[in-house]
């Protein structure tokens, strides 16, 4: 019975898994066609997308959508960024504007004046499986980037 459980704890954890990337990968291509997340339609099919990771009741997450430029006189600067709750985050959409962006040379080397990548960033935690996958004290969440 343990190994039961145990095997449909993991096999649950690989679904939320790949409805994680596949929210990430959404909002990237959302943000780099475009979409403005500071419309709250927007926020609205964004958070349609995540599905049941939207409707657990214990779990949380975030969908963090970043604007990074690139000059050769500033280096990478994010221009904005935007924070969308899913999952039973009890926060707001928040617009974060600009700042430096250090360790995004590491993700895209090479980028020339005048370029913007997007960078989409989700976390999913639910601590309801937190039992089998990860040690006391350590995080028990998904974390997916992907840039666009």
């Amino acid at each position: 019975m343990p190994m039961l459980a145990g095997l449909a704890t993991v096999g649950m954890t690989m679904v939320q898994a790949n409805q994680v990337a596949s929210l990430n990968a959404t909002a990237g291509q959302m943000i780099s066609s475009g979409v403005d997340f500071t419309q709250a339609e927007n926020v609205s099919i964004l958070q349609k997308v995540a599905g049941t990771l939207q409707t657990s009741s214990t779990g949380t997450g975030a969908v963090i959508v970043s604007e990074v430029d690139y000059s050769t006189s500033n280096g990478y600067v994010c221009s904005n960024q935007i924070t969308i709750p899913i999952a039973g985050g009890t926060g707001t959409s928040q617009y974060v504007p600009g700042g430096l962006v250090g360790s995004f040379a590491s993700l895209m080397p090479g980028m020339t004046d005048g370029q913007v990548a997007y960078l989409a960033e989700t976390y999913y935690n639910n601590p309801q499986f937190a039992w089998a996958l990860a040690p006391s004290g350590t995080a028990s969440g998904i974390y997916v980037k992907a840039v666009f």
